[in-house]
């Protein structure tokens, strides 16, 4: 199994916009500790995640429908997977009432096939969405399944843009509420456990580690206060103009062993950084530090912006023997960063 894509809270999210994660009212995401919105806008908002570009895949977003009571939202889509192009061409849309329902695009963009006709999605009622899709001419296909029992199924020609046969975006969009204030509607749809995998993603789950303070913290200065990010805090930073320094966060949660065929098939570390103008460190890597074999592993060095923005790394295998993972090796890791010039 491939993961090309997999995050809960908001630090998944590349582009402008406001995203928050929260446990009051965004707690769609099971083992994990939460979800994530985006602040409403008379205009709405757009989150984009991206991946590497691929032709056949599975999607999969645990969705939750308008939070708050309103009379009316503003109509559209809420959840969107783009080709290359930019085009959608699988568009989860909310009505005017409030409730979530699927349209599905398909050989051009003005072709709607019904996705879910005579069944919505109720305010405040979460649901597991995956979507196995291959877009081709001739035999590409598209499966729809909600909490996983399929619902909708095209196959043949899937391709939306003409020439393009390969996805790489997810769009996570917030609709407003009409007829009132709509700085109020702070929590319009919530979303959780994304996952983009090269299997099968259904009863797939994401499990959010909550980072304690580590053993190895050989940053320089400034302080953590709130380690967990369950809300982004951008105040709370730890600074260093020190190449090779590092920053690790144990974990106080302890994974137990999944029961066949359950398995464990990536870790992914996520994380917010960015460098000072005139700092000699303006990159840094992921770092997985073994606690039990005393081995440190690190990721692809990543360069900064002088804002801070959102990293990755993915990790297939156990770095330390190249193995799959289990619950015991996940749970000796410390996870971190390292400085690089």
């Amino acid at each position: 199994m491939t993961v090309f894509l997999a995050f809960n809270e908001a630090e998944g999210l590349t582009t402008i916009g406001t995203p928050q994660a929260d446990t009051t009212y965004t707690n769609v995401a099971s083992v994990a500790r939460a979800g994530f919105y985006s602040d409403c806008t008379a205009t709405g908002v757009t989150q984009s995640a991206d991946f590497a570009p691929i032709s056949e895949c599975w999607v999969h977003a645990r969705i939750r429908a308008v939070e708050r009571a309103v009379t009316s939202t503003s109509n559209g889509d809420i959840f969107q997977i783009l080709d290359t192009a930019g085009t959608p061409v699988v568009s989860l849309r909310m009505n005017r009432t409030g409730v979530a329902v699927g349209s599905l695009f398909l050989d051009t963009p003005t072709q709607t096939i019904a996705l879910d006709t005579g069944i919505s999605q109720p305010a405040g009622v979460t649901y597991d969405w995956d979507f196995n899709i291959k877009l081709d001419p001739t035999s590409g296909f598209i499966y729809v399944y909600r909490n996983g029992s399929l619902i909708s199924s095209e196959t043949g020609n899937t391709v939306v843009t003409s020439g393009v046969t390969q996805l790489d975006q997810l769009n996570f969009i917030q609709k407003y509420a009409l007829g009132v204030d709509v700085a109020t509607l702070t929590r319009a749809c919530s979303f959780g456990q994304v996952v983009v995998s090269s299997s099968n993603t259904l009863n797939c789950k994401l499990y959010t580690l909550t980072p304690t303070a580590g053993s190895i913290n050989t940053w320089d200065t400034g302080a953590i206060t709130d380690v967990d990010e369950t809300n982004i805090d951008d105040t709370d930073k730890a600074t260093t103009t020190t190449n090779g320094d590092e920053f690790t966060m144990d974990t106080s949660d302890t994974l137990a062993t999944p029961t066949l065929p359950f398995v464990y098939t990536a870790v992914v570390q996520t994380f917010r950084l960015n460098y000072d103008t005139g700092s000699p460190v303006t990159k840094a890597s992921a770092l997985l530090n073994d606690t039990t074999a005393t081995s440190t592993s690190y990721g692809t060095s990543q360069t900064l912006t002088t804002g801070l923005a959102p990293y990755k790394e993915i990790w297939l295998t156990d770095p330390a023997d190249a193995g799959s993972w289990t619950a015991a090796k996940i749970n000796n890791y410390e996870f971190g960063v390292r400085a690089d010039t």
